[in-house]
């Protein structure tokens, strides 16, 4: 399967059967300006959580179809936003999204010039019950500067931190996020990110430190 969004505030879902041999189309009209759908399959239901930069951050989920989706708007915080990757950590059995905030900041936002990547979680039960109230646990990454900021030693214009996937390798206990950092013009790369899957050790150790 694959999900895009179009610019008529839709996501498409492309899907086959036949191992790419034929495909089917489904559209939904969500009604929201959204790009860059991202998501996991928990329980056999599909949870998206697509980029959305002028609003809160809206969440999506199915039943065991997948088709049609439910949605509500998240306590997740509105601001510079950028892509998200979302995942069902087997560790500490809830739904985590890991989101960018281009002008800095978890739950709130900084006074210093700081880009940051965030760890959001919710239990899947209370999601797929329509319940729409994230806990912020963590900063994962900071970046000094802003989107856009060029006091930097190279004097460029800096393009968004966001994450382009990542890997969860539940053996070893981490989950491998891979995070764009650069500047327009370049450089530019792909950086990765090592967290452990034990969710509440991290955000202790991280909340006291």
């Amino acid at each position: 399967m694959s999900i895009g969004a179009t610019t008529n505030e839709e996501l498409a879902f492309r899907w086959s059967t036949d191992q790419g041999l034929t495909w089917k189309e489904d559209i939904v009209h969500t009604g929201e300006p959204l790009q860059e759908p991202d998501g996991t399959v928990c329980r056999g239901k599909l949870v998206l959580m697509p980029r959305h930069n002028r609003q809160r951050w809206t969440q999506f989920w199915s039943e065991d179809d997948w088709l049609p989706l439910k949605n509500a708007r998240t306590n997740i915080t509105p601001g510079e936003r950028d892509t998200t990757d979302v995942i069902y950590n087997p560790l500490s059995k809830r739904i985590e999204a890991i989101v960018t905030n281009r002008i800095g900041g978890g739950p709130g936002q900084e006074d210093d010039n700081y880009m940051t990547i965030n760890l959001w979680t919710i239990p899947p039960d209370e999601l797929t019950a329509g319940k729409s109230e994230w806990r912020f646990d963590e900063t994962l990454l900071r970046s000094e500067g802003r989107e856009h900021d060029t006091e930097n030693p190279l004097g460029l214009d800096r393009d968004g931190m966001h994450p382009g996937g990542s890997v969860v390798d539940a053996a070893a206990g981490f989950q491998y996020v891979y995070v764009y950092l650069g500047y327009f013009p370049g450089p530019a790369g792909v950086f990765q990110v090592r967290r452990t899957l034990d969710t509440n050790a991290l955000r202790e150790f991280l909340l006291a430190n």
